[in-house]
């Protein structure tokens, strides 16, 4: 991994990742258990099983013997069902602060909302059938969102000047140490993206991924290149307004690989104290410590300091449409090299 371009070092290391899982992880189907309320527990569905069963046999056979064991797996199921709801229940009333998720997923639960997608949609006016033109129809669709730069991306290759001595110059190294305590912190409730690799497989194999990952990450930091698989991501439509059948309603979230993911926080480390320092104190969104909670709070304080004064409150709100889609990368260099940060610019 050491030698080639950091693009053949991450075949290099898929190659033997997967050679490794094929070899010695089983393969197990999961997806069953989607059909069962979320608050379900393997030993429920179970003991569900065996009852079906047991009622599949009385039915068949008539065997009073057959309803006996029906009867009692279906007394020991309600039992067990209404436990496990009381579980389900509490544990989302204990961890609501932490994880507010919860909240909703027991809200869906309660509405039982369909989460797929019509079988006929719109784009344009032109109506759709069939998963593979649908799927076509949203790659063009959210294709056609992102803006392409304002100015040339020589811009963006030119000298840096006129920045102070603290500049950040991109030649930081990655220790084992961080990226093996970054592995063991994964949230194992993510999906796995487009390598198809788990968190949870990522997170139990921390110590031995973690010296080759430091390979790569030093050399990807090192020479200005993330790595073009990384750049690769599932793409799910997400409904965001109006009805499910029009696109235009719809935006895309992109499902990263575990390992993009990994880098980019390496990186996010090492250049936000530089970044915040450019930051204004009235910003509130992806700044550590703020969030939207923050900004209400100082938004009431500030109403009801003017209510006490008698005096007016102006409030201005705006909305950028897809802000993120639009935003063009090589002024968003130039703004890293006005807050000091430089580096290695490839043209990638």
């Amino acid at each position: 991994m050491a030698s080639g371009t950091v693009d053949e070092a991450v075949d290099v290391f898929y190659s033997i990742l997967y050679r490794i899982i094929d070899q010695f992880i089983p393969v197990v189907d999961t997806s069953i258990n989607d059909a069962y309320p979320v608050w379900y527990d393997r030993a429920l569905i179970n003991l569900l099983r065996e009852k079906q069963k047991a009622h599949r046999r009385w039915k068949r056979y008539k065997n009073p013997l057959d309803y006996d064991t029906f009867s009692m797996l279906r007394g020991r199921m309600n039992v067990m069902q209404n436990a496990c709801y009381l579980k389900y229940l509490a544990h989302c009333q204990k961890t609501i602060k932490c994880n507010p998720k919860m909240l909703w997923s027991y809200v869906n639960s309660k509405r039982k909302c369909n989460t797929g997608y019509p079988g006929i949609m719109t784009l344009d006016d032109k109506q759709l059938t069939g998963s593979d033109d649908i799927c076509a129809a949203f790659n063009c669709y959210f294709k056609s969102m992102f803006a392409q730069p304002t100015c040339s991306s020589s811009v963006a290759g030119q000298a840096y000047t006129g920045v102070d001595s603290n500049s950040f110059a991109g030649t930081f190294s990655v220790t084992q140490k961080t990226v093996f305590k970054m592995l063991s912190k994964l949230d194992t409730k993510k999906g796995a993206g487009g390598d198809l690799i788990p968190p949870f497989f990522v997170l139990k194999c921390a110590g031995p991924l973690s010296v080759p990952l430091c390979i790569i990450f030093n050399r990807s930091v090192s020479e200005g290149i993330f790595p073009a698989k990384w750049k690769e991501a599932s793409i799910v439509p997400l409904h965001k307004k109006g009805t499910k059948c029009k696109m235009e309603n719809y935006r895309p979230i992109s499902i990263l690989n575990v390992f993009a993911k990994c880098l980019e926080r390496v990186v996010y480390d090492e250049v936000y104290p530089m970044i915040i320092k450019g930051i204004p104190e009235e910003q509130h969104g992806f700044v550590k410590g703020r969030s939207t909670t923050s900004n209400l709070s100082l938004f009431v304080s500030d109403v009801h300091r003017g209510m006490g004064f008698q005096s007016q409150v102006d409030v201005m709100y705006t909305d950028f449409e897809r802000a993120f889609d639009r935003v063009d990368h090589i002024i968003l260099l130039q703004k890293l090299q006005q807050l000091g940060i430089t580096g290695i610019y490839t043209g990638g």
